[in-house]
């Protein structure tokens, strides 16, 4: 049976393959997040170039969230969580996320199939 995946494992797994997209120059945090998303939703890595330690990285984070069973509130919970600390990082200080605009977010990340 498939261990279950806690909102702070995924959240961190999320934030790590998002960091590494953002240093291997793939956008800013939220362009990559998204991009994140599409890799999980996917099952593989879509963004080339990326360096062979990129690589090997996101891999070894893949097989941890694949080896896993994921509720759909933990994935929510999670990407929400991506999201504000994105938006803390480039969108205007005076400029809210709310619950509908992050539920939007990841309506639009997981319909596309």
């Amino acid at each position: 049976m498939k261990r279950q995946l806690d909102v702070d494992q995924l959240f961190h797994t999320l934030d790590t393959m998002t960091e590494i997209l953002t240093e291997e120059g793939h956008g800013q945090y939220l362009e990559a997040l998204a991009q994140t998303g599409e890799n999980l939703f996917r099952g593989e890595i879509l963004q080339e170039p990326l360096s062979d330690g990129a690589i090997a990285k996101m891999d070894a984070l893949f097989k941890q969230v694949h080896d896993t069973s994921i509720e759909k509130e933990t994935v929510r919970k999670a990407f929400q969580l991506a999201i504000i600390k994105g938006m803390k990082q480039s969108v205007q200080p005076h400029h809210a996320m709310t619950l509908m605009g992050s539920q939007y977010f990841h309506l639009t990340l997981f319909s596309a199939s």
